[in-house]
């Protein structure tokens, strides 16, 4: 019998960013819930009941709560899944970037998950690690260019020879600003 690699999902990626929104969510879900609820128990005690008391028919604020609460729960729980594509792209991406501005620019290219929000973000970031990569090989074969160019001054070698060198290193980097 085979098993399936199952990982574990953690779907509370970002706590603070899923959490307040899933709070902002049912801040706005709670006073739709509880005027629809108080016109429908309004419409009951007045027009179908025929009584003023609410004493009486206590248990429909009962339930009326317990309803409140289980949608809520379902909101909030559904908040966090939906969160869930939004934060899981954040965090790699704040990872990454952070990878970079130590230095490291990652070996794989990045890549979301299927229903991750952002997905051409990726892209974008894997283009930028490219071009960046490009320029770390063009700035390497410069400084060797002109490691070169300063050895052959220090032996004394042909002012034409080492002029050219420069030359190419500078029409390089003038092909790069046009670009």
């Amino acid at each position: 019998m085979k098993q399936k690699n199952k990982k574990k999902r953690k779907y509370l990626i970002n706590k603070k960013f899923q959490l307040g929104y899933a709070l902002k969510i049912t801040a706005i879900q709670i006073p739709c819930i509880l005027a629809t609820g108080i016109s429908l128990s309004w419409f009951y005690l007045i027009f179908m009941d025929n009584q003023m008391h609410a004493s009486c028919n206590l248990q429909i604020f009962i339930q009326m709560f317990l309803l409140l609460l289980i949608f809520s729960c379902v909101v909030v729980f559904f908040s966090i899944r939906l969160t869930h594509s939004i934060a899981g792209p954040v965090q790699k991406t704040s990872a990454v970037l952070r990878q970079i501005a130590k230095g490291n620019l990652p070996e794989k290219k990045i890549v979301f998950r299927k229903k991750d929000s952002f997905k051409e973000l990726s892209h974008d970031l894997n283009h930028m690690i490219d071009a960046m990569r490009e320029d770390r090989l063009g700035y390497e074969n410069a400084r060797e260019k002109l490691e070169s160019v300063r050895d052959d001054i220090v032996n004394n070698t042909d002012q034409n020879l080492c002029l050219a060198k420069i030359e190419t290193i500078l029409k390089y980097y003038r092909q790069k600003e046009r670009a």
